[in-house]
């Protein structure tokens, strides 16, 4: 490493700036912080504008982050199933055709979202992994697969 990439470095770990590679689970980068709304409604903690999530989920969705946002207009507390944490809402007069569910496991770090808009179903994975979904998720994506 030259000599000038190493200052560099040096001064950014001195003044607290750390790569994303090297930060802990918990920290500003990751989303572990969505563990603490367990139980509480993602409206009520404005969980969609917190950070990191909310930028996240504008590279993941792109165009969709909104059809996201107007699908989560009525909501459910976030519910928590064996390793993973989850939610669904409904656009306003939209359950059936508009509707979406979030899943996140708060430790590997990943989002699913499960995005029906206009009665088509989209699917998004962070890093194409798969998450394990509860029962309510895996039956209404049953249901959202079989509708037209």
């Amino acid at each position: 490493m030259n000599n000038g990439l190493w200052s560099i470095l040096c001064a950014s770990l001195w003044i607290g700036i750390v790569p994303a590679t090297a930060q802990k689970a918990g920290s500003p980068a990751t989303i572990a912080y969505i563990s603490k709304y367990a139980g509480k409604y993602p409206s009520d903690v404005k969980l969609w504008t917190t950070q990191p999530l909310n930028r996240r989920l504008h590279a993941l969705l792109k165009t969709q982050y909104a059809a996201l946002i107007h699908n989560m207009e009525v909501n459910n507390p976030i519910e928590k199933a064996d390793i993973v944490l989850y939610t669904m809402g409904n656009k306003t007069h939209g359950g059936g055709t508009d509707d979406a569910w979030f899943v996140v496991d708060p430790k590997k770090d990943i989002t699913n979202v499960f995005l029906r808009a206009d009665s088509k179903l989209k699917i998004y994975k962070e890093r194409n992994i798969s998450l394990p979904l509860p029962k309510e998720v895996k039956e209404w994506l049953k249901d959202a697969q079989r509708s037209p």
